[in-house]
């Protein structure tokens, strides 16, 4: 009779019968399970032994163990498979042989009968294992109790493939399957999991918790904690629960966070017209983490400085990982070569949720900054975003070990964004955002490629006769190294546009170059002395695109396209004069554009630097202190680097430039009885823009009135962003700061704490 194998992904120390296997991360492999057999339930019981609680420590002190029944549904004939050391109470079939492939993490059993299409059966499985120590799978962290004791705690960090080190799983995002999750712990001890309790008992000196069963997701999203914590809640409009756990001493300055999140969930569900699928979300502060957060459905883990305070900081992780809620958890890609799917989209949703916070909020324009002042968001983007490993894999395919530890690439992120906010702007906003609730609506609790967010939005889009489809515009954008730079010049009295790509790939990295490093174009451009935005299309066929306008012309106003763009030295002068002349009728995203590329690319020596210094001069007047720091930065840069080449520079107008940057006054739109909070809406909408006015502006008179505020206020939210506005300016502030205000840390929370560090920390390097 032919014998077929089920395999499964295992990495962690687990019984079979009467044999033990005991392995370690294997060879690099890009093996993929087989989809004969799909689960679509998994009843999990295992018990943590945890030091601290009642129950006495022995052998089993800081391990796990327990067993999972996983109900399958059979695709393809096969054999039925059941573990001998549990049995299910189904009828049990005999196994035949089992066997372990250490370099796939495969576990294979093979059975003596062929089991058909359409059935569905169980195989029970135990396991146990050590708690790890390097924030992988299953490991130990800790909390401070109030009493000043450190208790050991255990938690889950399981993407992208490290489910397998716990427990015995389909470990690929696409074998979605409930999960009914029951927890034995320490009586004194908190058990969570993604979803909420549905009944405790007490067994001995443990607590058994059973929670009820989750969605349908992904074994990566499956998250467990067992510890001492304590929580802060509130409801949504929907009476959906929300906690944020966190140590003891922490649990306090999580009521920002608390907030952020109930406007968010409330404002997404309108936004995207799709409920959150549980009654209850947690949040959870780890004092052992890798990452700044993970979006396990209905239990979201964080590191402690990105839950608790008041910062925007703490904003953009919760609404991103919030955001993961629909884009990741609900929805999500089908392998982990397309997470940019999941990425991308929890990053571009992520301003959204700022705007629900403060409709002030410009969400193109922080885009921006981001895209372009990011030197880590520039050096990702050189590399491919579709099917990306590393840029040094040569196809879509995950290693299913984890010798080389995985890692989710920032590309995903800042690139996979970038695409999405430029097919948002081809579409328009109204249109993409609702094809974007068809697709959930259509791919909710499944797996998606980037074919199907194609497919729901071409019926929105409104194709222009030259222009691509939109699957074949995004293969260009997707599956190779890089983007373009356009060139703009005077030709025969039109606009002439170029393209290629200026970035060298490395040689150890793999050159993907799916459409020739040419790419379909979308070109926003602007035209002197109006304010409508047009768009054409630059398409790869073409050697070059003529637009019969008159200079000045912006190409990619309000920067819509991650593509960057180079003129004539007579255009810059020409944009520079329209920025001062009619500076009302540009975006700041066109001006930081603007500014940004002309810097990188006179670095890179292909324009002067001059251009740079010339658009930097024209901002001057601007009040967003975002675009003033990077024009003082453009200066000083421009004044070293010409210096470096031995070019002519006006070091006088440059210095003078900077000396007005500094005598600048941040708080002008204040009275002097103003307090903090109503001075600090007038002048900023976001932290960041607060940050860069104090690296503008070196005089005196900002610091003295941030101190004066903090030695009065009584608001955590508030003497928290003073203390962060202070910190980014240099290190006379904090002598300032300790002549006049006295603190005693234990009147200090975790975030101000933090602060006081980083001002000191600035200090010490200027000393």
């Amino acid at each position: 009779m032919k014998l077929l194998l089920l395999t499964f992904l295992i990495l962690t120390t687990w019984h079979f019968a009467d044999c033990q296997i005991e392995n370690e991360s294997s060879n690099d492999t890009n093996f993929h399970l087989p989809t004969n057999v799909y689960p679509f339930k998994y009843n999990l019981f295992m018990t943590t032994f945890l030091p601290g609680y009642k129950w006495k420590a022995d052998e089993r002190n800081l391990t796990f163990e327990g067993f999972v029944n996983i109900d399958l549904e059979i695709r393809e004939p096969t054999d039925k498979i059941i573990s001998s050391s549990y049995y299910s109470k189904d009828e049990v079939k005999k196994v035949n042989r089992w066997d372990f492939t250490p370099e796939f993490q495969l576990l294979n059993l093979y059975l003596d009968e062929v089991i058909q299409p359409g059935t569905v059966t169980r195989i029970s499985l135990g396991f146990k294992g050590k708690l790890r120590n390097d924030m992988k799978g299953y490991y130990t962290t800790d909390s401070r109790t109030v009493t000043g004791e450190t208790m050991i705690n255990a938690v889950t960090q399981l993407e992208a493939i490290e489910a397998r080190l716990m427990i015995p799983c389909f470990d690929e995002p696409k074998f979605k399957a409930t999960w009914e999750v029951t927890l034995s712990h320490p009586t004194g001890s908190s058990a969570l999991s993604n979803q909420e309790v549905h009944a405790s008992y007490f067994f001995e000196d443990f607590t058994v918790t059973q929670f009820k069963p989750t969605p349908k997701m992904s074994s990566y999203l499956l998250a467990i904690f067992v510890g001492d914590v304590l929580y802060k809640q509130t409801k949504t409009d929907r009476d959906i629960q929300i906690r944020v756990y966190a140590d003891p001493v922490d649990y306090q300055v999580v009521d920002h966070a608390i907030n952020v999140s109930r406007v968010t969930v409330e404002g997404f569900e309108k936004l995207l017209q799709a409920e959150y699928p549980m009654r209850k979300l947690d949040f959870l502060a780890a004092r052992r983490f890798s990452y700044g957060a993970m979006e396990n459905w209905g239990l979201i883990i964080h590191s402690r400085p990105a839950i608790l305070g008041a910062s925007d900081y703490v904003s953009e992780v919760v609404i991103h990982e919030l955001a993961h809620q629909w884009f990741g958890n609900l929805v999500t890609m089908k392998s982990w070569g397309q997470v940019w799917l999941n990425e991308g989209f929890a990053t571009y949703m992520t301003p959204f949720g700022h705007t629900l916070l403060n409709p002030k909020y410009d969400r193109d324009f922080v885009r921006t900054v981001t895209q372009t002042t990011s030197s880590k968001c520039f050096q990702s983007f050189q590399y491919y975003l579709d099917n990306q490993i590393t840029a040094q894999k040569t196809d879509d395919r995950l290693p299913l070990n984890t010798q080389d530890k995985y890692e989710v690439s920032g590309l995903n992120y800042s690139k996979g964004s970038s695409f999405i906010r430029m097919l948002e702007k081809i579409i328009g906003t109204d249109h993409f955002l609702e094809a974007v609730r068809h697709y959930i609506s259509q791919n909710s609790y499944s797996n998606t490629e980037d074919q199907d967010l194609y497919k729901a939005l071409e019926p929105s889009y409104s194709k222009p006769a030259d222009a691509p489809t939109l699957e074949k515009f995004a293969k260009c954008w997707t599956n190779q190294n890089g983007y373009p730079t356009v060139y703009v010049e005077n030709f025969n009295g039109t606009v002439r546009l170029t393209q290629r790509m200026d970035i060298n790939i490395h040689p150890s990295y793999t050159e993907y170059n799916e459409c020739g490093y040419k790419w379909d174009i979308p070109i926003w451009y602007q035209e002197v002395g109006k304010t409508n935005i047009e768009l054409v299309w630059f398409t790869k066929d073409r050697e070059f695109l003529e637009l019969n306008l008159q200079e000045p012309v912006i190409i990619n106003a309000n920067s819509n396209g991650y593509y960057d763009v180079v003129y004539s030295n007579s255009q810059y002068e020409s944009i520079a004069n329209s920025f001062i002349n009619n500076s009302q009728l540009y975006s700041d995203s066109t001006k930081i554009r603007v500014l940004s590329d002309a810097l990188k690319h006179g670095l890179k020596n292909q324009i002067p630097l001059q251009n740079a210094f010339i658009v930097a001069d024209s901002l001057m007047n601007s009040d967003n202190f975002e675009i003033l720091k990077h024009a003082k930065e453009v200066f000083s840069t421009v004044k070293y680097e010409m210096q470096l080449r031995n070019e002519t520079v006006d070091l006088e107008l440059i210095e003078k430039r900077v000396e007005e940057l500094n005598e600048r006054i941040v708080f002008k739109q204040c009275a002097s009885s103003d307090e903090f909070s109503s001075c600090f809406a007038k002048t900023f909408v976001t932290e960041e823009q607060a940050c860069s006015s104090m690296k503008v502006v070196e005089t005196s008179n900002s610091s003295d009135r941030l101190i004066e505020w903090l030695k009065n206020e009584k608001s955590t939210g508030n003497r928290e962003k003073i203390l962060r506005m202070l910190a980014c300016g240099d290190g006379k502030t904090f002598i300032k700061l300790n002549k006049k205000i006295k603190y005693k840390k234990s009147t200090l929370n975790f975030s101000e704490l933090a602060l006081i560090q980083v001002i000191t920390g600035r200090l010490s390097r200027m000393i």
